[in-house]
């Protein structure tokens, strides 16, 4: 039997029979043996239809999805009125593995470069990769755009030769990074030992002895340190000879520049590292140290076992951190404190306890703080509970006076970057005044305080600032990352700007529509090895979805000077490859324009019909379709390498991700974790590329994402039991109130709110209908495992069939677990979803060297 129900949704009543703006949605499903559905999505005219029209339309749209069913059920079906059964093999598996992240220098070839340069000089070097599969070292005059070879590599392979056992070539030298010495040529470190060379060749040499070993935090001049002993914190010096405590109080739970739990990676560092150095940040003199007293005296302990230790251990161990939950009552709690080096005079800074909701603030790479160019002072951001705002304040030690510069208290999510747990977008110039970010216009952008107290607006637009990159202070210029204004196209895409800071001459110095940065993650973060050392050169690394990386070197002003290279993606060519497809959609708004890519099989045939993957993350904090080659091709959650086995994948962000306005973000006042980047959004997006591309089979669709990806292939699978047909979920937070302050209280607020329940996975257990596999690391400190175990209780209780993987050594990475879970996860989806056997015994991370290319 054919079920076909029609909806409609309106975006004005012009009379009690007629409408305007009218979208309708067709949706018809069989029922019987198996369960197939077909949407058509019509945008009607907007000059009015009447009720009698709506009607007629419903069952023409009927007739036109009985139709077009069961023309595609005739085209699934072999000559003798069977389904053909899909194959895969081993073969396909070890063509899946090309797409692996790490596959890529494989397969690509100088997409980007790692600049590195020296010393003050606008001179850098760096590593290119050869067609052969060998490297050289290239070194470049910035001025000029000379490009040479760093150093005599034959010389270096014949004398390295020499000294071993192994032969070495120009092009397979042992080390992938070196050093210019004292003598006029390279020092480097290999697996066997140090060599410094000269003109004269190579000799085995003593390495570098660093002063201070792990644990410890050096100061900016390499001549102090401090380390941890006793719950208290000591300064030693580099020559051993100065070793002393620089408190005395301090106590379990309650130290001087402690990790806390909720850093994602507490016991795994305390595991596998050399546990946790202090987290202090020196001044640029190197003659203080400011920190944090951390109080986490009744912070809730949080355990996870190690079931299996990989060390032959018989007895299970239990490793135990203070880690709060959102919604808990005591979470830690830091104040700042000063030390004068060496004498450990302290100083107490006058301001309240801030709520740690994430991370330490004063650790040596943290953003949160920042010290005075002249050592005498620090500023810092505070962000307001539950992510409503926050304040930028400074310290002058000499006073002690603090003052705030920027208060901003908002009803919704309000952060000081682009992402809530992002590192604020605030530098401190000569002058006193601060420039800092603001997406109180509805977009994110920039600012600057003047001596008047008053705001002076740097940049506007409906385009978001991302990162500050550089401040020249002697120019008047700022340096940022910024997207596209969505009028122009892509919002997604991303350009080096340059503003001046009275707000004159914003200047877009990167011309290509591409995305540039890296990753999305290092650009946000902002990076120093952009620009020359002078500020006269940066280079700008660009690609697109469709368009390999490409690396030029330019100017200041945006002038080219030479091209560095051009990505070589020849070794994916030859083993067979179809670029991935960007598209648009409209969201389920009927209004919203949504972007996002599809990927296919090298093997793919339009003519055939494919299952659809959607993989998704939710965002809040980040949106998931990175809109560059790599990126897109080899991104941990490896979209193309799953298309590969047999499936179209589609990566789409929804409305309630970031990257745009803050409307698109936060488009309703309800549950934004509930929404998980707006399913409906994704759902709408299937349903419309399935109406452009026949191969895309609306029957079967798929869904998986790892952490917060994991929770909204759950959520999916329960939200829409009629569209999701098989889910692959790993390490889902499916619980905000068991997860990380940051991450609920950021985008929920209070419990009270009474927003928490709709986010769980657990209440909508009994909803499932297709087949769902979960995955979680028994030893995942970032998102406790007892986040899945609550889903699985709650689908036992429901009496529902699901299937589980447990990784008893594996963390929120997975690390060596990782082949292991992406051959399970292939499995699965060939199994389920796309009707075959998967090839017998396959072990992933052993085929990729015997597949073509």
């Amino acid at each position: 039997m054919l079920i076909v129900v029609t909806t409609f949704g309106f975006a004005n009543v012009i009379d009690d029979t007629r409408f305007a703006g009218v979208t309708m949605t067709v949706r018809a499903r069989y029922t019987g043996a198996s369960r197939e559905v077909k949407v058509m999505r019509y945008n009607l005219s907007n000059d009015g239809v009447s009720t009698g029209g709506l009607l007629l339309l419903s069952v023409v749209a009927a007739l036109l999805i009985l139709t077009a069913c069961e023309h595609r059920d005739e085209a699934l079906k072999t000559p003798s009125g069977a389904r053909a059964e899909p194959v895969v093999t081993a073969e396909d598996y070890r063509r899946a593995e090309r797409f692996l992240p790490a596959s890529k220098p494989r397969y690509v070839l100088n997409d980007s470069i790692s600049a590195q340069w020296i010393g003050a000089e606008d001179r850098f070097w760096y590593k290119r990769q050869l067609p052969d599969g060998g490297k050289e070292f290239v070194t470049v005059d910035a001025a000029s755009g000379e490009k040479q070879p760093s150093f005599d590599h034959a010389k270096i392979a014949a004398t390295l030769s020499s000294l071993g056992e192994e032969e070495f070539t120009a092009t397979d030298l042992p080390f992938d990074s070196f050093d210019f010495n004292d003598e006029g040529g390279i020092s480097f470190q290999t697996g066997d030992g140090f060599y410094r060379c000269d003109a004269e060749g190579c000799q085995s040499a003593d390495p570098p002895t660093p002063p201070f070993g792990a644990g410890h935090t050096p100061s900016p001049d390499g001549k102090w340190a401090v380390y941890w002993k006793d719950n208290d914190l000591w300064l030693k010096s580099a020559d051993g000879e100065f070793d002393r405590a620089l408190t005395t109080d301090g106590e379990e739970a309650w130290g001087y520049g402690t990790q806390i739990g909720t850093s994602t990676s507490y016991v795994t560092v305390e595991r596998l590292g050399d546990g946790h150095a202090p987290q202090v940040k020196w001044s640029p003199d190197s003659r203080r140290i400011l920190t944090q007293r951390v109080d986490e005296r009744g912070v809730k302990p949080l355990s996870i076992i190690e079931h299996a230790p990989r060390d032959g251990s018989l007895r299970p161990r239990t490793h135990t951190m203070r880690y709060a939950f959102a919604g808990d009552e005591v979470r830690p709690q830091g104040s700042f404190v000063v030390f004068n080096i060496p004498d450990g005079q302290r100083t107490d800074v006058d301001y309240p306890e801030i709520d740690l909701a994430f991370q330490t603030l004063t650790g040596p790479q943290s953003m949160e703080v920042w010290w005075r160019e002249d050592s005498g002072g620090f500023g810092f951001v505070h962000r307001k509970p539950y992510a409503r705002g926050y304040s930028i304040h400074r310290v002058d030690l000499k006073s002690g006076a603090v003052s705030t510069d920027f208060d901003r208290a908002t009803e919704r999510t309000s952060s000081p970057a682009f992402s809530a747990p992002m590192p604020p977008q605030v530098r401190e110039l000569g002058d006193g005044s601060l420039i800092y970010w603001s997406d109180e216009s509805g977009w994110g952008h920039l600012y600057r305080t003047t001596p008047q107290g008053q705001p002076l607006r740097l940049t506007a637009g409906a385009w978001n600032v991302y990162s500050i990159v550089r401040v020249d202070e002697e120019a008047g210029r700022v340096y940022f990352f910024g997207s596209q204004p969505e009028a122009d196209g892509n919002p997604y895409f991303i350009f080096l700007y340059g503003v001046s800071v009275d707000g004159t001459g914003l200047e877009k110095l990167t011309p290509e529509q591409a995305t540039r940065g890296g990753s999305m993650i290092a650009m946000l973060f902002g990076d120093a090895g952009v620009f020359s050392p002078s500020g006269e050169y940066f280079i700008d690394s660009w690609s697109e979805t469709t368009k390999p990386g490409r690396t030029e070197l330019r100017d200041v002003d945006g002038n080219l000077v030479t091209v560095l290279e051009a990505a070589d993606i020849s070794p994916l060519e030859r083993g067979g490859f179809v670029p991935p497809a960007p598209f648009t959609v409209t969201a389920a708004d009927g209004e919203t324009t949504l972007y996002g890519t599809l990927f296919f099989p090298s093997d793919f045939e339009p003519e055939k019909s494919y299952p659809i993957i959607d993989s998704i993350y939710p965002g809040p904090q980040i949106y998931r379709d990175f809109h560059d080659f790599s990126g897109s091709l080899f991104h941990n959650f490896m979209p193309q390498a799953l298309a590969e086995v047999g499936f179209i994948v589609v990566t789409v962000d929804g409305r309630g991700t970031p990257g745009r306005s803050r409307d698109f973000h936060f488009p309703g006042e309800g549950n934004l974790l509930d929404k998980a980047g707006y399913l409906e959004d994704h759902v709408a997006a299937i349903e419309q590329l399935a109406q452009r591309n026949g191969y895309i089979d609306l029957h079967r669709v798929g869904i998986y994402g790892w952490s917060g990806g994991g929770y909204a292939s759950t959520h999916a699978i329960f939200s829409f039991p009629d569209f999701f047909n098989v889910a692959v979920s790993g390490a889902g937070n499916h619980d905000p109130r068991t997860y990380i302050p940051v991450w609920g209280e950021s985008y929920l607020g209070r419990e009270s709110d009474g927003f928490y329940e709709g986010g769980s996975n657990a209440h909508l257990a009994e909803n499932l209908q297709g087949k769902l596999f979960l995955i979680h690391g028994a030893l995942d400190d970032n998102v406790h495992p007892a986040n899945t175990y609550a889903v699985v209780d709650a689908l036992i209780r429901a009496n529902k069939d699901f299937d589980l993987l447990i990784l008893p050594n594996a963390n929120h990475k997975l690390g060596d677990d990782l082949p292991y879970f992406v051959r399970r996860q292939w499995d699965y989806f060939v199994t389920h979803l796309l009707g075959a056997e998967p090839p017998e015994g396959y072990a992933v991370g052993q085929g990729a060297e015997n597949s073509p290319g």
